[in-house]
């Protein structure tokens, strides 16, 4: 007998080792071997294994082994089912996966690291699998459906995060937590990245999604989401959600809740026919007098008017009322109002009171000019 390995779990199988009459020294031997085998087995280091295409782990001179070398190892050899090694690899090679021969954890090779200890268990007719594999470093190897903590995880499949509660609350969640303990204006919170292949095998951001701090202020907090996307080959700001929304593009930042701050606006692929606005501020109104007013819409207004505001109380109008009023009046009266790329050019007529309002009681009335500013309004 070569060892326990080659012992049988069926006690007629094995070879008698005291037959009768043996001398008592003959079975004192005989135990002493047995002794042997069981120390060899289960509790001893043998002798090095160089490294090899098929290492041998059935004829191990104990139950724990060092490989050394650098090659790649395929196979484990041949032994009794249920025969158990353990190895430590004294050099970088690698473990050849075979899901029959050479089963290892996750079902991928392992590349073997100095110090790295593994767990063999036989399961006949040369085919063995890894019980157990340990680094010497401590990290994970080949945990397949397992995220690894404090390192990055790549996911070759689909992620479901779930969640069985059926209340309200908000599950499951993800958080991205940016634990920084002196957090400032500007600072980035967390992103998720959207990327792939170009067509030049490229690896390429398509998409991502940001949360920047605007303000970390105790109680008064503010931040807001920054979406980014892929346009000419160039990843970049397109839009920003904080109390309201923002195109890139748009003058201006933030324009405030249940706003939305735009350089166009579009239904159904086609342009709204009103994209900007532009009011005056309360102007003085003189008779045949003229003005000059900057609109800055980028384009010459489509549609324009004038209406008055009243400062001071008459034909029963209060203060703060506002009145539209026809461009053209009667004789002499009302304004012209030329439109240009830049200005609105204004007239008024030469009468005494260029406008006149209707009264309480329906009549047409004319307006004081020192009780009422004009105020024009323009759309493009």
């Amino acid at each position: 007998m070569a060892g326990i390995k080659d012992y049988s779990p069926v006690p007629a199988s094995n070879t008698a080792l005291f037959p009768e009459g043996m001398a008592p020294s003959a079975v004192n031997d005989g135990m002493r071997q047995v002794q042997a085998d069981i120390r060899t087995e289960v509790a001893s280091k043998g002798a090095d294994i160089a490294s090899a295409e098929t290492v041998d782990l059935g004829a191990a001179t104990g139950d724990f082994v060092d490989i050394t070398g650098t090659t790649t190892i395929v196979s484990l050899g041949t032994v009794s089912a249920g025969i158990r090694r353990t190895v430590r690899f004294r050099g970088a090679l690698t473990l050849t996966h075979n899901a029959t021969s050479l089963i290892l954890p996750g079902g991928a090779n392992i590349t073997t690291a100095d110090g790295d200890i593994a767990r063999f268990r036989s399961l006949e007719s040369g085919n063995w699998v890894c019980e157990g594999y340990s680094r010497a470093d401590g990290t994970a190897v080949n945990d397949g459906n397992y995220a690894k903590l404090d390192t990055a995880n790549i996911f070759a499949e689909d992620l479901t995060i779930r969640s069985d509660d059926a209340g309200t609350s908000l599950e499951p969640t993800l958080t991205f937590n940016r634990n920084n303990t002196s957090p400032a204006a500007s600072d980035s919170v967390g992103s998720l990245v959207l990327s792939g292949r170009n067509a030049a095998d490229e690896a390429m951001i398509y998409g991502r999604l940001r949360s920047q701090i605007d303000d970390p202020t105790d109680g008064s907090e503010d931040g807001r989401l920054i979406f980014d996307t892929a346009q000419a080959g160039d990843t970049s700001v397109r839009m920003q959600l904080a109390a309201g929304l923002f195109m890139t593009g748009a003058t201006g930042d933030d324009p405030g809740a249940g706003k939305i701050n735009a350089t166009a606006y579009e239904a159904n692929g086609a342009a709204l026919p009103f994209q900007k606005a532009y009011e005056s501020g309360q102007q003085g109104i003189t008779s045949g007098g003229t003005l000059t007013l900057a609109h800055s819409l980028g384009s010459q207004p489509k549609l324009y008017m004038v209406f008055l505001k009243c400062v001071s109380a008459e034909h029963g109008y209060h203060v703060g009322d506002e009145v539209n009023v026809l461009n053209l009046q009667g004789t002499h009266q009302g304004v012209t109002i030329v439109p240009d790329a830049t200005n609105l050019n204004i007239q008024y007529g030469q009468a005494a009171a260029p406008f006149n309002v209707i009264n309480t009681s329906g009549q047409a009335v004319s307006a004081t000019s020192s009780r009422w500013r004009a105020i024009f309004r323009a759309w493009a």
